[in-house]
């Protein structure tokens, strides 16, 4: 096994799209001109546009992660970097909720899953939002 720092959402992304074992677990997202996997890069604050529909588990990294900093008893300053993933489970033959959190807390050790209450329409059949440690890396 290797780790992999985390620098970014698009790293996070590129670690998940390549783990199996995860993939295996998304759902889809249907657009106008066909679908695709329901695996996205997003601005927190910015709703998904276009999507038609869904079904089965989304995913979605958020783009900027919550930044501190911390100084150190010398001037030294150290900035931490906290990045989150956000999975939504919708009506699909698979649950797979479960499954994805704890997947992704093998793959990026010292995580934190919060499970949110739904459902409700807009919510899906669930929800729970991953949060990876300050400078994280990933196990692969």
């Amino acid at each position: 096994m290797a780790f992999v720092e985390i620098d970014s959402a698009e790293t996070i992304y590129d670690v998940l799209a390549s783990d199996s074992a995860f993939s295996a677990l998304i759902g889809s997202l249907e657009f106008e001109d066909g679908n695709q996997d329901a695996l996205l890069v997003a601005l927190a604050s910015k709703p998904l546009e276009g999507i038609d529909g869904a079904s089965g588990l989304l995913v979605v990294i958020d783009k900027d992660p919550q930044v501190t900093s911390k100084r150190l008893l010398t001037t030294q300053v150290v900035i931490d970097r906290m990045f989150t993933i956000r999975l939504i489970q919708f009506p699909s033959v698979s649950r797979n909720l479960r499954a994805a959190t704890e997947r992704l807390l093998h793959i990026f050790p010292g995580a934190t899953a919060i499970p949110l209450a739904g459902p409700d329409l807009l919510s899906g059949d669930g929800q729970s939002v991953i949060k990876l440690p300050s400078n994280p890396v990933a196990q692969t």
